[in-house]
């Protein structure tokens, strides 16, 4: 299961809208909630679950990337193990 959860998060921020902007705004925070709550399957997990996880993997991204523009580039440069590694603290929060 986790591993199904890291995938579904990595082919979520593939997919997210890029933004031009130079820092994280309200926008680029909402899309990339919005992207991430969508993917993750409303019969597996409660609304609650979805957003404590969803939430957690913002914050790890926005401190690791300037913008979702650079995370979403980031993410296509980047091998699958760093990925899971990034958004392992995360996985708990669907538990």
């Amino acid at each position: 299961m986790k591993i199904f959860i890291k995938t579904l998060f990595i082919s979520i921020l593939l997919f997210a809208c890029n933004q031009n902007n130079n820092n994280w705004d309200l926008e680029d925070k909402k899309e990339f909630m919005k992207s991430c709550q969508i993917g993750i399957p409303n019969d597996l997990f409660s609304k609650d679950k979805q957003e404590a996880y969803c939430d957690c993997a913002l914050n790890i991204y926005m401190q690791k990337y300037k913008n979702l523009e650079e995370a979403n580039e980031a993410i296509l440069g980047t091998n699958l193990k760093e990925i899971m590694n990034d958004i392992e603290p995360c996985v708990e929060q669907l538990q």
